[in-house]
Formats: structure tokens, C-alpha cells, sequence
């Protein structure tokens, strides 16, 4: 039912694949980190985004409130009421795991431009040498 799995002989073996000369490695390792750097700061930009809209959404709830509380309905004053408050902790969370995430990614961030300019000074110094 089932073939019996082949072993690879001397006449099926592939030859060793050469090692990259150091320079296209540097230069593939930062082509690496510089679309790593981008999508960290575009994942900035979008937690920016989201704690906007949630202080819009507080906002919005704020001024719901306040036409609640001129109409003079107490039923609507007490859902805007509690609206607002949703809406605070919301923002309020937001906020926070902002604060949180930008901490973490300005030290991703760090590390990488620490390590990007390790790789420009060795391949300065190997030139150097070379030279």
C-alpha cells in the first residue's frame, strides 16, 4: 500500500552550499532590522490611533451627556451617565497600555539602532583592515 520511503545514496547527495560572504549578510541582516524599525513605529502610529478614538469616544459621550441633562429626561441622563463612565475607563485603558507599549518599543527601537550601528562599525573596521 505504501512505497517504501527512498534513502538518500552518494549519487542523490547535493552538494554543500557555500557560506555568504559577510557583507551580504550584514546587508540582509539590515535590510531585516530597517522593515522590523517600520512596523514597530507603524504599530506606534496605530496604537496612537486607537487611543485617540477612545478619548473621541469620551468626548462624544460628554456631549451626549450634557444634551441629556438639558433635556431633562432622567432615564437618558442616567445611560449618558453611565456612557461617559464606560467611555472613561476606556480611555482611561487605552492610555495606559499606550504608556505600556511605547515603553516597549522605544527600547526595541534602542536596541536596534544600537545594533545597526555595531554592524556599520565592524564593517568600517573590516574595510580598514582590508585596506
Amino acid at each position: 500500500m505504501f512505497r517504501r520511503r527512498r534513502t538518500a545514496g552518494p549519487g542523490f547527495s547535493a552538494p554543500a552550499p557555500r557560506l555568504a560572504p559577510d557583507r551580504a549578510v550584514r546587508a540582509a541582516e539590515e535590510i531585516v532590522r530597517r522593515a522590523w524599525a517600520y512596523e514597530l513605529l507603524r504599530r506606534r502610529d496605530h496604537l496612537d490611533l486607537a487611543r485617540s478614538a477612545a478619548y473621541q469616544a469620551y468626548d462624544t459621550a460628554q456631549v451626549r451627556l450634557a444634551a441629556a441633562r438639558r433635556d431633562g429626561n432622567p432615564w437618558n441622563i442616567s445611560v449618558a451617565r453611565a456612557a461617559v463612565l464606560l467611555a472613561s475607563t476606556a480611555a482611561d485603558d487605552a492610555a495606559a497600555a499606550c504608556r505600556q507599549d511605547r515603553k516597549a518599543l522605544r527600547g526595541q527601537l534602542r536596541l536596534l539602532k544600537h545594533r545597526s550601528h555595531q554592524f556599520r562599525r565592524s564593517d568600517t573596521n573590516a574595510v580598514k583592515k582590508s585596506a
